[in-house]
């Protein structure tokens, strides 16, 4: 019986060794293909492809709080009470918009508005999230607020202004603007890095 028992625990030492050394080789085999640069010996995976895509997620979330903020300042309304002058405005037709547009998100109109000043001028526009569909055919009072870039500003009597809500707008968008700047950051460290390989 001992020299049974002998056997088995040789052959189980045997064996143990045996599969010590197809690990060993195993893992000599996965370091020598890998090569000396590659992130696949410590098992994180490629790192090119992890870095594009923490990039994408920086931009995406840069754009989508950026949108955000923009939709607070347009929700904000402006305030009748600044308009230079004040008159009647009748929308003719309006376009809708959204849900996500440059201007943010959610829907709004771009509308055909002919307008009858109090002064007896009138004068014919296309303004954008001012009026809506359900303005269409009715007089709408509004106010001139004067010229921004190319157009007239306009302000409806009856719309709410919420100058709180521009201001957290102006907040967020700017704070969406932060990591955009850090892609750009990152950006240029790619950059920088693949001149750095050139250059060797």
């Amino acid at each position: 019986m001992g020299s049974d028992d002998d056997w088995r625990a040789k052959y189980r030492a045997r064996i143990r060794a045996l599969e010590a050394e197809q690990a060993q080789a195993e893992a000599e085999l996965s370091v020598a293909a890998a090569g000396p640069d590659s992130d696949v010996v410590d098992g994180r995976g490629s790192r090119p492809l992890r870095d594009v895509s923490f990039l994408l997620a920086i931009i995406m979330l840069s754009g989508i709080v950026l949108l955000a903020g923009m939709t607070l300042v347009r929700s904000a309304g402006r305030d009748f009470d600044d308009a230079r002058r004040a008159g009647w405005a009748t929308v003719d037709r309006c376009r809708g918009h959204g849900p996500v547009t440059g201007k943010g998100f959610g829907y709004w109109e771009t509308c055909d508005v002919t307008i009858r000043w109090d002064d007896g001028t009138t004068g014919s526009l296309t303004k954008d999230g001012v009026f809506t569909s359900a303005d269409i055919g009715s007089n709408v009072r509004v106010g001139d607020l004067g010229r921004y870039r190319t157009s007239t500003e306009l302000a409806k009597q009856d719309a709410p202004y919420r100058p709180w809500l521009k201001w957290i707008g102006v907040f967020v968008a700017l704070a969406g603007l932060l990591p955009g700047l850090f892609a750009l950051l990152i950006v240029r460290g790619f950059i920088r890095d693949l001149f750095r390989i050139r250059r060797r």
